[in-house]
Protein backbone atom coordinates (compact mmCIF):
# COMPACT_ATOMS: atom_id res chain seq x y z
CA UNK A 1 0.00 0.00 0.00
CA UNK A 2 1.25 3.80 -0.83
CA UNK A 3 1.33 5.65 2.68
CA UNK A 4 0.88 8.64 0.33
CA UNK A 5 -2.50 7.88 -1.38
CA UNK A 6 -5.81 8.34 0.30
CA UNK A 7 -9.39 10.28 0.25
CA UNK A 8 -9.10 13.76 1.54
CA UNK A 9 -11.87 16.52 2.33
CA UNK A 10 -11.72 20.73 2.63
CA UNK A 11 -13.87 21.45 5.30
CA UNK A 12 -15.84 24.91 5.36
CA UNK A 13 -15.68 25.10 9.70
CA UNK A 14 -17.90 27.72 9.46
CA UNK A 15 -21.15 26.05 7.44
CA UNK A 16 -19.60 22.18 7.53
CA UNK A 17 -19.82 21.49 3.71
CA UNK A 18 -17.12 19.72 2.39
CA UNK A 19 -15.24 19.34 -1.05
CA UNK A 20 -14.57 15.07 -1.04
CA UNK A 21 -11.16 14.23 -3.57
CA UNK A 22 -8.75 11.47 -3.70
CA UNK A 23 -4.94 11.81 -4.44
CA UNK A 24 -1.92 9.25 -4.85
CA UNK A 25 0.11 11.67 -3.28
CA UNK A 26 -2.71 13.89 -0.46
CA UNK A 27 -0.33 16.58 0.80
CA UNK A 28 1.23 17.17 -2.83
CA UNK A 29 -2.81 17.62 -3.29
CA UNK A 30 -3.23 19.93 -0.66
CA UNK A 31 -0.10 22.02 -1.27
CA UNK A 32 -1.02 22.68 -5.05
CA UNK A 33 -5.04 22.89 -3.93
CA UNK A 34 -4.20 25.63 -1.61
CA UNK A 35 -2.03 27.32 -3.94
CA UNK A 36 -4.86 27.53 -6.38
CA UNK A 37 -7.84 28.42 -3.94
CA UNK A 38 -5.27 31.83 -2.76
CA UNK A 39 -4.73 32.35 -6.58
CA UNK A 40 -8.47 32.14 -6.72
CA UNK A 41 -8.42 29.18 -9.27
CA UNK A 42 -9.53 26.20 -8.22
CA UNK A 43 -11.04 23.98 -10.38
CA UNK A 44 -14.08 23.79 -8.26
CA UNK A 45 -15.89 27.09 -8.25
CA UNK A 46 -17.98 26.78 -5.15
CA UNK A 47 -15.25 25.54 -3.45
CA UNK A 48 -13.40 28.86 -4.50
CA UNK A 49 -16.09 31.53 -3.74
CA UNK A 50 -16.60 29.76 -0.60
CA UNK A 51 -13.34 30.44 0.45
CA UNK A 52 -13.10 33.58 -0.94
CA UNK A 53 -16.21 34.51 0.97
CA UNK A 54 -15.14 32.96 4.30
CA UNK A 55 -11.07 33.23 4.08
CA UNK A 56 -8.32 30.51 4.34
CA UNK A 57 -8.54 30.29 8.74
CA UNK A 58 -12.29 29.27 7.62
CA UNK A 59 -11.21 25.63 5.88
CA UNK A 60 -9.82 22.35 7.53
CA UNK A 61 -7.86 20.27 5.34
CA UNK A 62 -8.30 16.86 6.63
CA UNK A 63 -7.40 13.17 5.73
CA UNK A 64 -10.50 11.05 6.13
CA UNK A 65 -8.35 7.90 5.23
CA UNK A 66 -4.98 6.26 3.56
CA UNK A 67 -6.15 3.48 1.12
CA UNK A 68 -4.52 1.33 -1.99
CA UNK A 69 -4.30 3.67 -5.22
CA UNK A 70 -6.58 0.85 -7.20
CA UNK A 71 -9.45 1.29 -4.17
CA UNK A 72 -9.47 5.19 -4.28
CA UNK A 73 -12.34 6.04 -6.91
CA UNK A 74 -14.71 3.60 -4.65
CA UNK A 75 -13.63 4.47 -1.13
CA UNK A 76 -13.93 8.38 -2.52
CA UNK A 77 -17.75 7.33 -4.41
CA UNK A 78 -18.21 6.11 -0.72
CA UNK A 79 -17.16 8.98 1.02
CA UNK A 80 -19.15 11.50 -0.76
CA UNK A 81 -22.39 9.61 -1.04
CA UNK A 82 -21.93 9.78 2.96
CA UNK A 83 -20.92 13.09 3.36
CA UNK A 84 -22.98 14.64 0.82
CA UNK A 85 -26.09 13.16 2.43
CA UNK A 86 -25.20 14.24 5.92
CA UNK A 87 -23.20 17.88 5.53
CA UNK A 88 -23.50 18.47 2.20
CA UNK A 89 -20.49 18.68 -0.56
CA UNK A 90 -19.11 21.61 -3.10
CA UNK A 91 -18.28 18.21 -5.09
CA UNK A 92 -20.59 19.06 -8.35
CA UNK A 93 -21.12 15.71 -9.88
CA UNK A 94 -22.94 12.91 -7.83
CA UNK A 95 -21.10 10.02 -9.34
CA UNK A 96 -17.26 9.89 -9.85
CA UNK A 97 -15.66 9.21 -13.15
CA UNK A 98 -12.87 6.53 -13.49
CA UNK A 99 -9.88 8.56 -13.16
CA UNK A 100 -7.70 9.54 -15.56
CA UNK A 101 -4.67 8.16 -13.50
CA UNK A 102 -2.14 5.68 -15.40
CA UNK A 103 -3.75 6.57 -19.20
CA UNK A 104 -1.97 8.58 -21.75
CA UNK A 105 -3.58 11.34 -23.86
CA UNK A 106 -3.71 10.16 -27.61
CA UNK A 107 -1.43 12.23 -30.19
CA UNK A 108 -4.05 14.43 -31.52
CA UNK A 109 -5.03 15.20 -27.90
CA UNK A 110 -1.44 16.04 -26.54
CA UNK A 111 -1.29 18.53 -30.14
CA UNK A 112 -4.53 20.02 -28.71
CA UNK A 113 -3.20 20.50 -25.10
CA UNK A 114 0.37 22.26 -26.67
CA UNK A 115 -1.79 24.57 -28.75
CA UNK A 116 -3.64 25.51 -26.07
CA UNK A 117 -1.14 26.25 -23.49
CA UNK A 118 0.95 27.82 -26.52
CA UNK A 119 -2.23 30.88 -26.03
CA UNK A 120 -1.67 31.17 -22.63
CA UNK A 121 2.07 32.35 -22.15
CA UNK A 122 2.64 35.88 -21.46
CA UNK A 123 3.82 38.67 -23.58
CA UNK A 124 7.14 39.66 -23.48
CA UNK A 125 7.44 42.81 -21.04
CA UNK A 126 8.52 46.04 -23.19
CA UNK A 127 11.66 47.74 -21.99
CA UNK A 128 10.21 50.64 -20.36
CA UNK A 129 8.56 47.92 -18.15
CA UNK A 130 12.04 46.71 -17.96
CA UNK A 131 13.07 49.99 -16.85
CA UNK A 132 10.38 50.76 -14.21
CA UNK A 133 11.12 47.33 -12.69
CA UNK A 134 14.86 48.21 -12.26
CA UNK A 135 14.23 51.26 -10.79
CA UNK A 136 11.51 50.44 -8.69
CA UNK A 137 13.44 47.76 -7.49
CA UNK A 138 17.04 49.36 -7.32
CA UNK A 139 18.94 50.16 -3.79
CA UNK A 140 15.60 48.43 -1.83
CA UNK A 141 16.98 46.92 1.62
CA UNK A 142 14.95 44.65 3.26
CA UNK A 143 13.49 45.84 7.13
CA UNK A 144 15.21 44.93 9.91
CA UNK A 145 12.55 42.68 10.94
CA UNK A 146 12.06 41.00 7.62
CA UNK A 147 15.79 40.24 8.00
CA UNK A 148 15.01 38.32 11.65
CA UNK A 149 12.24 36.84 10.34
CA UNK A 150 14.24 35.09 7.61
CA UNK A 151 16.77 34.62 9.77
CA UNK A 152 14.70 32.48 12.18
CA UNK A 153 12.95 30.33 9.46
CA UNK A 154 16.70 29.27 8.24
CA UNK A 155 17.41 27.91 12.08
CA UNK A 156 16.23 24.59 11.68
CA UNK A 157 15.74 23.74 8.52
CA UNK A 158 16.92 20.94 6.56
CA UNK A 159 19.82 22.20 5.58
CA UNK A 160 21.01 23.10 9.02
CA UNK A 161 25.38 23.47 7.78
CA UNK A 162 23.80 27.25 5.87
CA UNK A 163 27.19 29.10 6.18
CA UNK A 164 28.94 26.49 7.84
CA UNK A 165 32.35 24.79 6.34
CA UNK A 166 33.90 21.38 6.72
CA UNK A 167 37.19 21.19 8.58
CA UNK A 168 39.98 19.97 6.53
CA UNK A 169 40.05 16.69 7.89
CA UNK A 170 36.34 16.24 7.66
CA UNK A 171 37.17 17.08 4.23
CA UNK A 172 39.53 14.20 4.10
CA UNK A 173 37.49 11.92 5.40
CA UNK A 174 34.68 12.40 3.27
CA UNK A 175 37.03 11.99 0.51
CA UNK A 176 38.26 8.91 1.37
CA UNK A 177 35.25 7.52 1.96
CA UNK A 178 33.66 8.39 -1.71
CA UNK A 179 36.86 7.07 -3.08
CA UNK A 180 36.49 3.80 -1.44
CA UNK A 181 32.93 3.38 -2.44
CA UNK A 182 33.80 4.00 -5.73
CA UNK A 183 36.93 1.82 -5.36
CA UNK A 184 34.10 -0.80 -4.44
CA UNK A 185 31.46 -0.21 -7.34
CA UNK A 186 34.21 -1.26 -10.51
Amino acid sequence: MNPTSGIYQIRNLTNGKRYIGQSSNVFKRWMDGKSALIRGNFNNIHLQRSWDKYGEENFSFEVLFWCNISMLTMFEQLSFNFLDTKYGCYNEAPFLDVPFRGKKHSDLTRLRLSKMQKGQKRSPRSESTKQKIREKLLGRKHSDERRQKQSEAKLGSKNNRWGKHHSDETKRKISDARKAWWRGQS
